[in-house]
């Protein structure tokens, strides 16, 4: 965590100064990848290395990233989601907020405190181009309290306010440091262009993308069809259940129990329509690329459900072979 006691005028501009005077080395270092783009960005634009960026500049992580966006984008765009408001060839809407550590962790975060809102095309070859023009719009940037308007204020006045707001906790980090990079530029104009090549995205891509985009919602899917199969079991024959799982009995038995109309089979149907909600969510926000979109989602088996199909099958041998035994 940075001191607050050490954020004052003179030591920004004593760094300022440091990295000014030091450009070349400022190239050299934030050309190797160590730190994330949107660290290494920052401190060429504070030292006014203002040399194009294309995708060399980037880790692999980090135009991996770039790609998943596009694709993202491209994928809602191709699947027609009405709930994808956002304007088309578009990267830079996760909502997320801007966070100094967060983009140390967050690929998400540090790709848009790189880029912002970046817009992206097509070439003549179907590579996939993003371009932006790095820069920071200070003045309509929502850092300070609604009391300070930055438009009113010339800039030594505004760092000085922002710094105030910084050590009360109005405002953070990234907020700090997005005022010192807009009034250290001076002109939105004099910002890095940038323009990378993503090369192609092909469509087993994009199903990827879809697969991981839909993570959460597959895990809550297999939860459903393991209850489903469990209340299965259940039905058929409760003794059996409760000599093998008597919690699992007991909790079944609760859920039918908290409404005295509820079957089984209502609690069955109920986590059906669950599954049945998701995939159609899923097959309308991803379209072709919707894991679910060309095949019967009864179908689909999960490790998960076998191996513990397979623990009801080991128990209920080992009940029987002790009944015998008997």
């Amino acid at each position: 965590m940075i001191e607050k006691s050490i954020i004052n005028e003179d030591n920004i501009e004593t760094l300022l100064n440091i990295l000014k005077n030091n450009k070349d080395v400022v190239k050299d270092l934030t050309n190797t990848r160590i730190l994330p783009s949107s660290y290494r960005l920052y401190l060429r634009s504070l030292a006014g290395v203002n040399d194009p960026i294309d995708e060399n500049f980037f880790s692999k992580s980090e135009i991996k990233e770039m790609r998943r966006s596009v694709g993202r984008s491209e994928i809602a765009k191709e699947a027609k989601d009405k709930g994808y408001y956002l304007p088309k060839d578009t990267i830079g809407y996760s909502g997320k907020d801007f966070s100094v550590f967060d983009a140390l962790l967050d690929p998400t975060v540090n790709l848009e405190m790189t880029l912002g809102r970046a817009n992206f095309k097509k070439d003549k070859e179907n590579n996939y181009v993003l371009e932006d023009k790095y820069n920071f719009n200070t003045k309509s940037a929502s850092v300070l309290k609604d009391s300070i308007d930055p438009n009113k204020l010339v800039d030594k006045d505004l760092l000085k306010a922002t710094i105030e707001e910084y050590k009360k906790g109005e405002v953070d980090l990234a907020g700090l440091a997005r005022v010192i990079g807009g009034i250290n530029l001076g002109d939105q104009n004099k910002g890095v262009d940038i323009k990378i090549n993503l090369g192609k995205i092909e469509d087993n891509e994009k199903k990827e993308i879809a697969k991981n985009e839909t993570f959460e919602i597959e895990k809550f899917i297999q939860r459903n069809k393991e209850n489903i199969n469990r209340l299965n079991v259940y039905k058929q024959n409760p003794g059996l259940l409760s000599l093998a799982d008597p919690g699992l009995a007991n909790q079944i038995k609760g859920m039918t129990n908290f409404h005295p109309t509820y079957t089984v089979s209502d609690v069955i149907d109920f986590h059906d329509e669950e599954i049945k909600k998701k995939i159609d969510y899923m097959n309308k926000t991803y379209g072709t690329y919707s894991p679910y979109s060309d095949s019967d989602y009864k179908g689909i088996a999960t490790l998960e459900e076998i191996l513990w199909l397979k623990k009801v099958l080991t128990t209920t041998i080992m009940i029987f072979q002790n009944i015998w035994k008997a």
